[in-house]
């Protein structure tokens, strides 16, 4: 049996969490109830105005009458759909009793129910309005029957049999490689059913029909309450409200204020109504206060012939020929069909676009989710912050796997937590994360506390030097002082796991004085926000908070990208995620320090030398007066064991006692990630360049596995190579040995290899010139690996005779001033150092250190450039080892990139989906309507209005459409003109992926253009009440203007891509858990999309302002020919 392995956390990714449907369905119900609430808020007022003289069983039918008036059909219809959605969803909830979690399955409570029941009863609304032509006059008896049918049977259904969430147990996995493991699905549950809403949609169609047929079952039986058919309807009023409003028998055509609010006719002024539908302003006789008189909707056909039309007195008496009003119609028959074709090809061309809410084209299609997350992660390996670029250049493109395979996974390093650690920390951040992480976790932060206070009264180093340490180098660190992380506890958990332990080793040795008894009460009872609490530490000159390197504990991060639309909405996709675990059972660094956690266990601990002892330095019961941290090891035989393995002995004597080692994390020069990034641009354009090099690249594009070793390590016997280790178990090797590792534990036999790619041999070749310049030194080079000599002499071969094939004298050179500046940072001021225990006589043995820049090892400078892109690349750590004595920095094994598969899932597709169906939806409408209109001109033989097909999309639009939808419409149009292009290729020999923003197709840009004509129809309709006559001379010249500017916008200046790198993180708990978000990807240009709707509104103002001063003379105002015609049409057709 195994030794026992401790669970693996895993932490949820809230990004998986779809909600982006729930929230526009919210927004909806929001604007459906704010429309109600304000039509009954104008029914009350109108209501008081006339002293409530009304007819009080019409607000009976108030939510049936508003919904049809004021709110329209589809967003009744979708609120209905709400009900229905949360009913077929179970109610579950998380309770957590005594630390015992489960899931629970609550019933609702009654009244919750029975309003959701009721939201679902607008389905029948809109079931009976659209059913009205074929069931008067019995529509106002079986409808609220049919309502109150439905909502009575879904509360019963509700109440005895509510749907319960189900769980489904079963694994289902896939074999991605031997190497990178399995996928497993391992279950699922179902937190609602599709079944459910399927019967709750028959319950309520059902109650409709249902109603329908009683009411007609009972009227046969008793025939004299068969309703009368009502007179002429009213001519302002839709159907919905002449059929469900109460009419006054002996006067039909008289209605109350409150009745004509409630139909979405307002009174303004006096005799003055406003028709919400029809956008007009109109006169009525008033019959009584808040009473008026409508005039009831009649129809009278009339020939074509007999219609006289009246003419102006400048306008002769001759007729117009027939020929011509055909030749008129004909053309109007073209345009009409035209407009028809127009909208179905942009229907046609918006599929692509509208197949994610970013509106990039092929995104989910062409493996881009993949190649942009692997090209962040790159580059942010080499970047923390930059301006706002475009990438559609092959410099910025990655390399193919060396199979040619797509690379459908997402490679991230492995100790990126650690690396940006002291970059996370940032007081502002560190205040935070203390506060809100679980406070038991305190005392496992990864540092060596110097002082209790920020005053540095009590001092708390285990050793003299390492007290005069803290002095010169941590004064301004934040994490050396105890009190940062007392003052940000929660104290009653952090009471309830280490209260007693802090009171015996801490606070029992400072309670002596008054000022440690105010400080200890301070450091309990801090009130300060998180900003005081920041200029409190600034106050003491804390600057930072660096933590220590270790490899206890695994730190998660999750981190993620924005992709930004047109619209200004960012969406996140996750670019790594990795979790948080302790892994004490494999730590190797306890030795160097053991964490304040440890130190209060043991004395805590009964029988421990340090039982009942204090940590503070000045205390009369300090626990290292006379005993070393390191002694205390090595009794409990936990950490050291006693005598001290050789190896550890060495370090001992040549870096310091061990317990009171600081184990500081190096960052990767700046000016060492400047010259990768640029090596690495440089490469993929250089590969870019022709189908020549890129087949001479595969050639000899392969992984070279190398164990070099420096000329100071050759024929000795090595035993070791991890410093955190002893000597290896089973002996010694010729070969290094495995450096420290972040993962812990002490291998045996295990050597220090890498694996190099043909690029970084590029690299490494281009920043080691006199390899290049010196083929006599090739096997010296070579003869520094230990394995394979004769591989790494192919690979110095064969790669540099590609490059002096493929490159010229210039850019093989081109690195060299900063390779050199590179170089004197890592050895001079680093002072980076490879390390192994070796022994020179078999005797004695000895920690050698080899600077990795030696000028007494030139041959092995080839290998200490893969040493350094792997720092850079995240597969290896810099730590510096700072004892009592001396200071190693050397560097880590390497540790393979993490692998994970990306979640398609997190492309957003809600909002585009909808776009596309109302795009489809008035595509399949305007078709409609055309169609008929074609027949209506055939038979009619062509003797029409020509002239007034112009006016087919404006009025088709409005009439059957409607303003809201017209304007998404016209909105999705613009959304496409401020999103730019990016495809991703892998031209010639597929050797660079990379991104290219091709100009958009002149097609598409001329069509999306015209598509704005759908916004200035709606500006203009909008405005029509204010500009009235001049209404009918705006539309077409305004179209012409809007859509003529913005095709030259996007011709002249297409919209562009932005890339910006910013990582921005958030410390969820110090030292252990990170969450970042690293970058943005503009496709869309918001200041484009605004810019657009601008030229929208900036032209309608423009051209009307124009043909005001144009026309001397206003045009004539005709009298209201019908009330079937709304604003913007009467102007257009009186034309």
């Amino acid at each position: 049996m195994t030794r026992s392995h401790d669970f693996q956390p895993f932490s949820a990714n809230v990004q998986e969490l779809p909600r982006n449907a729930c929230t526009y369905l919210w927004f909806i119900c929001v604007y459906t109830s704010a429309s109600l609430v304000f039509a009954m808020c104008l029914v009350l007022v109108y209501g008081a105005m006339a002293r409530f003289q009304v007819d009080v069983r019409n607000l009976f039918q108030c939510n049936r009458i508003i919904g049809g008036s004021w709110i329209g059909r589809p967003f009744v219809f979708i609120r209905g759909v709400t009900g229905i959605l949360v009913l077929s969803t179970s109610q579950v909830d998380f309770q957590n009793h005594a630390g015992l979690s489960k899931l629970v399955s609550p019933q609702r409570p009654v009244w919750h129910t029975c309003v959701l029941a009721g939201e679902a009863t607008w389905i029948t609304y809109v079931v009976n309005d659209v059913l009205l032509p074929l069931t008067e006059p019995y529509s106002a008896l079986y409808a609220p029957v049919s309502s109150t049918l439905a909502w009575l049977v879904v509360v019963l259904l509700e109440f005895a049999a509510p749907y319960r969430a189900m769980a489904i147990i079963g694994r289902n996995c896939t074999i991605h490689s031997f190497k990178f493991g399995v996928e497993c699905s391992s279950g699922e549950i179902a937190i609602g059913s599709f079944e459910r809403m399927r019967l709750l949609f028959a319950i309520l169609v059902g109650a409709v029909a249902l109603a329908y047929l009683m009411v007609r079952a009972v009227l046969c039986i008793v025939p004299r309450f068969e309703p009368q058919a009502s007179g002429m309807p009213n001519v302002v009023f839709s159907s919905t409200a002449s059929s469900f409003l109460r009419q006054d028998p002996t006067n039909p055509s008289c209605v109350d204020g409150v009745a004509c609010v409630m139909a979405g006719v307002v009174p303004i002024f006096g005799s003055k109504l406003f028709d919400l539908k029809n956008w007009i302003l109109f006169k009525s006789n008033p019959m009584g206060p808040m009473m008026y008189s409508l005039v009831p909707a009649t129809f009278r056909m009339r020939p074509v012939a007999k219609i006289k039309v009246a003419r102006s007195p400048n306008e002769g008496d001759t007729q117009t020929p027939r020929w011509h009003i055909r030749s008129v119609g004909f053309a109007g028959l073209v345009y009409m069909t035209t407009t028809v074709v127009l909208s179905f090809l942009f229907l046609s061309l918006s599929r692509k676009r509208l197949a994610n809410d970013f509106l990039w084209t092929g995104f989910g299609d062409t493996n881009t989710q993949a190649f942009l997350s692997n090209w962040l992660n790159t580059h942010l390996q080499m970047q923390d912050h930059t301006l706002p670029f475009q990438v559609n250049v092959p410099s910025y493109g990655l390399l193919a796997p060396t199979t040619n395979v797509t690379l459908e996974s997402i490679l991230s390093s492995a100790l990126y937590a650690n690396r940006i650690q002291d970059e996370v920390n940032t007081l502002q951040n560190v205040v935070q994360g203390l506060r809100a992480m679980d406070s038991c976790n305190l005392p496992w932060i990864a540092t060596a506390y110097c002082f209790a206070d920020f005053s540095q009264r009590w001092p708390m180093a285990y050793t003299t030097r390492r007290q005069q340490r803290c002095q010169d180098r941590e004064v301004n660190n934040g994490a050396v002082y105890l009190e940062a992380i007392l003052r940000n506890a929660n104290w009653p958990t952090l009471s309830l796991c280490w209260g007693a332990a802090l009171e015996v080793a801490i606070f029992s040795a400072i309670r002596g004085s008054n000022a440690g008894n105010a400080w200890i009460v301070n450091v309990q009872s801090n009130g300060k926000s998180v900003r005081d609490e920041v200029a409190f530490w600034q106050l003491h000159a804390i600057t930072r908070f660096t933590t220590q390197w270790q490899n206890y504990k695994k730190m998660g991060v999750t981190e993620s990208f924005l992709v930004a639309n047109s619209v200004g909405l960012a969406y996140p996709l996750t670019l790594k995620t990795s979790n948080s675990s302790f892994h004490i059972s494999a730590a190797t660094s306890f030795k160097m320090y053991w964490t304040l956690a440890t130190d209060l266990t043991q004395v805590m601990t009964n029988g421990s030398t340090l039982s009942h002892l204090q940590l503070i330095r000045q205390s009369r019961k300090y626990a290292y007066t006379n005993m070393t941290l390191q002694s205390i090891m090595m009794q409990g035989s936990t950490v050291l064991t006693a005598p001290l393995d050789p190896a550890l002995a060495i370090f001992s004597e040549t870096v310091g006692p061990f317990g009171v080692v600081d184990l500081k994390r190096v960052a990767v020069p700046a000016s060492l990630r400047q010259l990768v990034a640029s090596m690495t641009g440089f490469l993929m354009a250089k590969l870019s360049t022709s189908d020549a090099i890129q087949q001479a690249f595969w050639s000899i594009y392969t992984m070279y596995n190398f164990l070099p070793q420096p000329q100071a390590w050759d024929k000795l016997n090595l035993w070791g190579g991890d410093i955190n280790c002893g000597l290896n178990f089973g002996g010694a090797m010729g070969q290094p040995f495995q450096y420290f590792s972040y993962n812990g534990l002490c291998g045996n036999y295990l050597g220090e290899f890498m694996g190099v790619y043909t690029q970084n041999v590029v690299k490494s070749l281009l920043v080691s010139t006199t390899v290049l310049s010196d083929p006599s030194r090739w096997l010296a080079i070579s003869m520094r690996d230990y394995t394979d000599q004769a591989s790494a002499l192919v690979a110095i071969n064969v790669t540099t005779a590609f490059m002096i094939e493929y490159m010229t004298p210039v850019e093989l050179t081109q690195f060299k001033d900063a390779a050199e500046a590179v170089k004197a940072t890592t050895r001079d001021d680093i002072e980076l150092e490879v390390i192994e225990y070796l022994t020179y006589d078999d005797v004695h043995y000895n920690l050698s250190c080899v600077n990795v820049f030696s000028p007494a090892e030139p041959d092995f400078e080839f290998f200490t450039w893969f040493y350094l892109f792997d720092w850079v690349e995240g597969k290896r750590e810099v730590v510096s080892f700072q004892g009592d004595l001396d200071t190693i920095t050397t560097l880590s094994t390497i540790q393979n990139f993490d692998r994970r598969s990306i979640n398609p899932d997190e492309i957003p597709r809600n909002v585009s989906l909808y776009f596309l169906a109302i795009i489809q939806y008035i595509s399949i409408v305007l078709c409609g309507v055309g169609c008929a209109a074609c027949v209506y001109i055939v038979a009619s033989h062509g003797y029409i209005e020509g002239i007034n097909m112009m006016s087919f999309s404006l009025v088709a639009g409005h009439v059957w459409i409607g303003r809201p939808l017209m304007l998404i419409r016209g909105l999705t149009a613009i959304s496409f003109l401020s999103t730019a292009k990016l495809n991703l290729i892998s031209p010639r020999a597929n050797l660079v992926a990379y991104f290219t923003s091709p100009v958009e197709f002149w097609f598409m840009t001329l069509l999306s253009s015209g598509e704005m004509a759908w916004l200035v129809n709606v500006i203009h309709d909008s405005c029509s009440m204010l500009t009235r006559e001049y209404t009918a001379g705006l539309f077409f010249k305004s179209s012409v203007l809007v859509c003529g500017a913005a095709a030259i916008w996007s011709f002249v200046q297409p919209t562009a891509h932005a890339v910006t790198i910013d990582r921005v993180c958030v410390a969820v708990s110090v030292d252990f858990d990170v969450v970042c978000t690293s970058g943005i990807v503009q496709i869309g240009d918001f200041n484009r999309f605004l810019g657009l709707i601008g030229i929208a509104f900036g032209g309608c103002f423009v051209v009307y302002v124009i043909e005001r001063l144009r026309l001397k003379t206003p045009p004539p105002k005709y009298p209201w020919l019908s009330f079937f015609l709304y604003s913007a049409a009467k102007h257009k057709f009186e034309r």
